[in-house]
């Protein structure tokens, strides 16, 4: 065999070699990384970041929120992390009025002050209810106020029937000798 020959041949299997594993290299730093993509901040500040708050946020970053005024209310998560697949543990959060919900669904129970259907209950804003119907009876408070907090000052109260309402709690009264019940 030419060792000329055989230099060029080796020449060549090395340089074949080199080429493949600057591919592989090449391809391995060439590739995307998993980020987590930031959004668009709404009335929402963030206050903290680790490693830090600005992109791109890798897996395992975390970022924390806060509302820019004290008067608006977080719907969401305060603390979120980027997962491994690219998204957010949580949505970003977002801030805006502090409203009470309005549970309108309850069934014999009468809402004497009723808000606008249109516009969302602001905190102050009081309920007062009654029962539908004769034999009802109002087991709760009787007025609540929307608080600073997005929370009713007491549950929604509720209208039972009186009369089951006595004999599920009383029952027959005990037996007394020589006594009357009245």
């Amino acid at each position: 065999m030419n060792t000329a020959f055989g230099k060029q041949l080796k020449m060549k299997y090395c340089k074949i070699f080199l080429f493949l594993l600057l591919m592989i290299m090449g391809v391995s730093t060439n590739a995307q990384e998993v980020t987590c993509e930031g959004e668009q901040l709404i009335n929402v500040d963030i206050v903290v970041g680790n490693p830090g708050i600005a992109p791109p946020y890798k897996p395992g970053h975390i970022l924390v929120f806060r509302c820019t005024d004290v008067k608006l209310k977080m719907h969401g998560q305060r603390t979120i992390e980027c997962l491994s697949n690219g998204k957010w543990d949580y949505p970003y959060p977002k801030c805006g009025d502090v409203t009470c919900l309005l549970n309108t669904k309850k069934e014999n129970i009468k809402m004497d002050r009723f808000p606008d259907f249109e516009c969302p209950v602001t905190p102050g804003y009081n309920l007062t209810f009654s029962c539908n119907g004769q034999g009802l009876i109002l087991k709760g408070q009787r007025e609540i106020t929307c608080q600073s907090n997005g929370e009713w000052s007491s549950p929604f109260p509720k209208c039972e029937d009186k009369h089951t309402e006595v004999s599920e709690k009383c029952g027959p009264p005990p037996h007394v000798n020589d006594a009357d019940t009245t």
